[in-house]
């Protein structure tokens, strides 16, 4: 009975992470349409990015608490790329707004690639 918890928190988890990678891409589309402007749009990605990071973790621990060891190497990497993400910049503004209209194609290719790897697990 504790495996079907386990797979269906994963499910959910990894269902609430790739909403919030599509959130966070339909926020730099706007931007890139000039839908809303470089503020706006690093303040939703910034609200997001905190649950983001929790939600990876948790899942992380779950995984490793039930010894599902692939699933855990498939999420490793994203739980490893957010510790990076957080070391770089400073934990109140993930995405600075002045930095975003310069660092906006990569940011979409990089949230494009976290979402089709998040498929995956």
């Amino acid at each position: 009975m504790e495996m079907l918890w386990t797979w269906l928190l994963s499910f959910f988890f990894i269902l609430a992470l790739l909403c919030i990678l599509g959130y966070q891409l339909v926020c730099l589309v706007d931007l890139e349409f000039d839908y809303i402007n470089p503020y706006d749009s690093s303040s939703r990605i910034n609200s997001v990015i905190l649950p983001e990071f929790i939600i990876q973790g948790v899942l992380c621990l779950i995984l490793l608490i039930a010894r599902h060891w692939f699933m855990l190497l498939l999420a490793l990497p994203h739980l490893y790329y957010n510790v990076n993400l957080v070391s770089l910049f400073d934990t109140n503004m993930i995405l600075p707004s002045p930095l975003i209209s310069s660092l906006m194609v990569v940011m979409k290719k990089i949230h494009i690639v976290e979402k089709y790897f998040g498929s995956l697990e």
